[in-house]
């Protein structure tokens, strides 16, 4: 009987530990979540510039700008032109080159060539209720279209698909040579 009341005092006082040690942990949280912007101040350790340094992503999931890359392969009518020849809309802006394992950050004298990788940045599009309506389209195992191409699909020809969400949950932008496989969903619109 002493044993048995041994080992319940035990896990009582390993239970009212845990208890103990997560009420220090929280008020430690609490007393130094306050006091550090207090003391950083005191200590002049903050920047008033606020000059943090930021990726593109940073702005990109805040949806001020979109991001696109393009890669500039043979026979590209932009290859050898300076950057300000090359014609673009209005409100696109190349942000960043990457040439082999080198960013570049563009200028209008930059020449291109072929390889680059463009990153775009262009505004967000909202979609104010005129848009195309989007319908999802699985592919099975037994479809008819898994482990054909695109461009080997009998499609209606007013159908375009928009994009192929694979099974891991990345997406493809749909060319011609596209792989299908079992488990992607096809999106596509009706254009009319």
């Amino acid at each position: 009987m002493l044993a048995s009341g041994a080992g319940l005092r035990g896990a009582a006082i390993g239970h009212d530990l845990f208890h103990m040690v997560f009420c220090v942990c929280l008020f430690s949280v609490a007393v130094q979540g306050s006091l550090l912007p207090w003391v950083a101040e005191r200590l002049d350790m903050t920047d008033s510039e606020e000059s943090l340094c930021r990726t593109f992503n940073d702005y990109q999931g805040e949806q001020l700008l979109h991001l696109t890359q393009l890669t500039l392969g043979p026979g590209h009518p932009w290859l050898g032109r300076r950057l300000a020849d090359c014609h673009m809309a209005a409100d696109t802006l190349v942000v960043m080159i990457r040439r082999g394992g080198e960013a570049l950050a563009p200028g209008g004298e930059t020449v291109l060539v072929e390889g680059d990788l463009l990153v775009i940045s262009t505004p967000v599009y909202e979609d104010l209720g005129a848009g195309m309506p989007l319908r999802e389209l699985p592919v099975g195992r037994n479809s008819p279209w898994a482990g054909r191409r695109v461009q080997e699909l009998e499609l209606p020809p007013e159908t375009l698909i928009v994009l192929v969400r694979r099974i891991d949950g990345s997406a493809v932008v749909p060319k011609g040579g596209t792989l299908i496989q079992p488990g992607d969903t096809l999106v596509v619109t009706d254009r009319k």
